[in-house]
């Protein structure tokens, strides 16, 4: 089932469309509703562990990118500005919209100033 064609929003087989809206869309509520609650190391373990099994899943990189780049998010406001910069590296070319959207992200703010992220908008 899961390689039958069905073009879904970023999603091209059936299978891309499950993992997308059964797995990596309510996770990423799930955690942001527990930062916004204020139990920010829950729903930063919940980015890290999403970001996990999507890479061992082989998840597309429509699905991928978000999940990196909001882990990334999460390594801004936990100060680990070297991994922030890395998994960026890697997800901004994942999509266009997340690459074309992380230089006004006030979640990325403070790398502004980091000529890494600076090549990476301009790259």
């Amino acid at each position: 089932m899961g390689d039958r064609p069905f073009k879904w929003y970023w999603a091209n087989t059936t299978g891309e469309a499950l993992i997308r809206i059964s797995y990596f869309h309510p996770r990423n509520h799930l955690a942001e509703h527990f930062v916004e609650g204020g139990d920010r190391a829950r729903g930063y373990r919940l980015y890290e562990e999403s970001a996990a099994e999507l890479r061992q899943a082989s998840a597309p990189p429509h699905t991928l990118g978000p999940a990196l780049y909001k882990l990334a998010c999460a390594r801004v406001a936990e100060g680990r500005l070297h991994e922030a910069l890395s998994l960026l590296d890697e997800a901004l070319p994942m999509r266009a919209d997340i690459h074309a959207s992380a230089a006004d992200d006030p979640d990325l703010a403070a790398l502004k100033d980091e000529p890494r992220f600076r090549a990476m908008l301009t790259g």
